[in-house]
C-alpha cells in the first residue's frame, strides 16, 4: 500500500501509511503526531535506547490521563458522505484514460452502525458526549421518543439519543442527505496499519499535547532501573506539570484536531 508524504511541525518530510488522511472542516486541518517523532524525542534523553513497545505502551498511559483528566477531543465527524463521489483518474497505459466515479451516496463511515429498520445510528465506541446534530448544514433538535416514532413527523428535523444510541424519522440509507455529528470522544492511542511496523505509526493527539507527551513519558522511565536519572526525572516532571496546568487552563480555547482515517463506508 502506498504511503503519502505529509509535512509535519518542524517542515520534515514523513511519510504515513496511506490510511492516514486529514479532512478539513471549518476550523480543523491538523496531521497526527508520528510515533517516529516523538520516540527519538524521548531516546534522545535517555542514556539507552528504550524498546518501541515500551515507549508506546507509555504513549497510551499518557494519552488515557489526557481523556481523564485535561478534557476530550471535540470533532465534528461526517457520518455519511451524501451524493459526493470520488473520482479515480485511472492510468492511460492500463485503462486507455478512463474514469471512475465511485458514489457514496447510502453509505455510513465503518465506526457506525446504521439500522434502516429502526431508523437508529449507533455512535461509535470513542465517542462519550454528543453536542450537536446537523444534516445537511441545519442542527436539528432532540426531542421525545414518542415524537420521532411518530409517522406524522417524518419531515420534522429531530431526533433522541438514548445513550449510544440516536433515533430518527428518517432512513438516511435511502437518501441523500449529509448527516455530521459534533461530539466529544477519546483521543486514541498509536495506531499502526497491519503490515507498517511501528515505526510508520501514528499518535492521534493535536501538536500542542507533544510536549507533554514526551515529558511524561521519560519522567515516567526515568524511575525504572533500566533508564534511571534522578535529574532527568525532576525536570521532565516539572516541564510535564507545567504543560498539564496550562492545557487543562486552556483547555476551552485550544483548537481541536479533527482526523479521519481512511474513508471507508458500508452500505
Amino acid at each position: 500500500m502506498a504511503g503519502t508524504t505529509v509535512e509535519d511541525d518542524r517542515g520534515k518530510g514523513v511519510n504515513y501509511p496511506s490510511y492516514v488522511e486529514t479532512r478539513n472542516t471549518s476550523n480543523v486541518n491538523r496531521t497526527p503526531l508520528p510515533f517516529k517523532d516523538v520516540y527519538e524525542d524521548i531516546s534522545s534523553e535517555l542514556s539507552k535506547q528504550p524498546n518501541l513497545q515500551l515507549v508506546k505502551n507509555e504513549i497510551e498511559k499518557v494519552i488515557r490521563r489526557i481523556n481523564d483528566e485535561i478534557g476530550l477531543w471535540k470533532a465534528i465527524i461526517d457520518v455519511t458522505p451524501g451524493t459526493s463521489t470520488t473520482t479515480i483518474d485511472a492510468d492511460t497505459s492500463t485503462w486507455d484514460g478512463s474514469t471512475v466515479n465511485v458514489n457514496k451516496s447510502g453509505r455510513f463511515r465503518e465506526e457506525f452502525v446504521w439500522d434502516s429498520d429502526n431508523k437508529m445510528l449507533r455512535l461509535e465506541d470513542f465517542v462519550v458526549e454528543l453536542l450537536t446534530v446537523y444534516v445537511d448544514d441545519e442542527e436539528w433538535e432532540q426531542t421525545s421518543f414518542d415524537a420521532v416514532r411518530d409517522s406524522a413527523n417524518t419531515s420534522e428535523k429531530i431526533f433522541h439519543q438514548v445513550g449510544k444510541f440516536l433515533y430518527f424519522p428518517v432512513d438516511f440509507a435511502s437518501n441523500a442527505k449529509v448527516l455530521k455529528i459534533h461530539v466529544k470522544q477519546m483521543f486514541g492511542g498509536v495506531e499502526q496499519l497491519e503490515g507498517f511496523g511501528i515505526e510508520t505509526a501514528v499518535i492521534n493527539l493535536p501538536h500542542h499535547y507533544r510536549q507533554l507527551l514526551i515529558s511524561g513519558v521519560i519522567m515516567t522511565l526515568t524511575v525504572r532501573q533500566q533508564f534511571k536519572d534522578l535529574d532527568l526525572h525532576k525536570y521532565n516532571k516539572e516541564v510535564f506539570n507545567a504543560e498539564y496546568l496550562a492545557l487543562r487552563k486552556n483547555y476551552e480555547n485550544l483548537e481541536q484536531s479533527y482526523i479521519n482515517f481512511g474513508l471507508t463506508y458500508q452500505y
